[in-house]
């Protein structure tokens, strides 16, 4: 439950589980589209986003050819080649190999200047999380909770909270012994 609210023009891009890829496309017409290549071969942002993630694969190949990590970082590439200011990531890391979780990981540091544009990943990779994320939220128990930093610094500050709770909880048990001493 909840409700969204959403400035006029933001402009958003999703990465789901399962790839959003057309099968009967070439490689090129599902991350650029119908944009002239004029265009994004001028944009250093989106050459960056090529060379890092698809350089080893036939630009013209019908993706319906690829394997589930060559759809998967052509689906990345996509989402990544959108300009919009929230870009929403479920599982990015899936069927990526080191060296692309690495450039993954570098290139989402520098995507948005500081206070502009969102990134919201959801992932298990511990390392990824540490590597990109300024804060954290754990949703639980209906809730959500906030901390700040990376995976490192929301277990520590989770730990630290539980260890809090923990105390607070020994001090009214202690306290509700000694009302019922003297209520005796």
């Amino acid at each position: 439950e909840g409700r969204v609210l959403r400035s006029r023009g933001v402009r958003f891009a999703h990465l789901q589980q399962k790839d959003q890829l057309d099968d009967a496309k070439s490689v090129a017409e599902n991350i650029v589209g119908d944009i002239p290549e004029y265009e994004w071969a001028s944009d250093a942002r989106i050459r960056s986003i090529l060379d890092g993630l698809v350089s080893d694969l036939d630009w013209h190949e019908t993706v319906e050819n690829l394997s589930g990590g060559e759809r998967r970082r052509v689906d990345l590439a996509r989402v990544l080649v959108a300009d919009a200011d929230v870009v929403l990531l479920d599982e990015p890391t899936n069927h990526l190999d080191i060296g692309g979780i690495a450039w993954l990981a570098d290139h989402l540091k520098k995507r948005f200047s500081r206070g502009v544009g969102a990134l919201i990943v959801v992932t298990h990779d511990r390392w990824f999380l540490d590597e990109v994320c300024l804060r954290m939220w754990e949703v639980h128990d209906g809730g959500v909770t906030p901390f700040e930093g990376g995976y490192s610094a929301y277990i520590l500050q989770r730990v630290e909270r539980e260890r809090q709770i923990q105390l607070a909880e020994q001090k009214r048990q202690n306290l509700m012994r000694r009302e019922l001493a003297w209520l005796s």
